[in-house]
């Protein structure tokens, strides 16, 4: 009998939790995010690098504990609606990054729109600077725990992409790609 009220209590304050925070990040709109779409739910604080008002969070999407969000001053990050975005998630923009809406991104997943340059030998990696493109992935899109998603990549709509994939490369709307790196393996439908 004592099962039900403690799951009632847990429940509560979990969602009096993400409420809190959603609160907190709706009114700091314009120095965080952007925009935080209503019914937006936060399982824990968003980590942030680069804080340029450049990030966009559509309405009734998910986000996870240790979620890392970061876009330079020339970068946005647009999220669309109902996307969810699973513990652990890394997006760092500094070209651009577009998530179309309804689509599920699991644990642990690196989403980067720029690599290192390392052309030149005789210079350190860290002062050579950054090489990249905006990534743009489409609707209905879900990315499995543990995939890395690289600069200039195109992901169509209704793409499932296996957990531990490296995607490098665009990929045609309703794929199934797997692997490192990741390729197609058939289509949906």
């Amino acid at each position: 009998m004592l099962k039900l009220p403690v799951k009632i209590l847990w429940r509560a304050q979990r969602e009096g939790y993400s409420l809190a925070l959603l609160c907190f990040y709706t009114l700091l709109s314009g120095s965080l995010f952007r925009s935080v779409g209503w019914g937006t739910k936060f399982y824990g604080a968003v980590r942030f690098g680069s804080v340029e008002n450049n990030i966009t969070l559509g309405r009734r999407c998910m986000v996870g504990r240790g979620v890392f969000l970061s876009a330079s001053p020339n970068a946005t990050i647009t999220i669309g609606d109902s996307v969810s975005l699973n513990t652990g998630c890394h997006v760092v923009a500094s070209y651009g990054i577009t998530i179309g809406e309804n689509t599920r991104i699991g644990e642990y997943v690196s989403i980067r729109d720029q690599n290192h340059t390392f052309t030149d030998p005789t210079k350190p990696v860290h002062e050579q600077g950054f090489v990249g493109k905006p990534i743009v992935i489409g609707r209905d899109v879900w990315i499995g725990r543990g995939v890395f998603v690289g600069a200039g990549v195109e992901i169509g709509d209704g793409c499932v992409i296996g957990a531990n994939s490296v995607v490098t490369k665009s990929l045609p709307a309703y794929s199934v790609a797997v692997g490192a790196p990741a390729r197609v393996i058939r289509q949906r439908g």
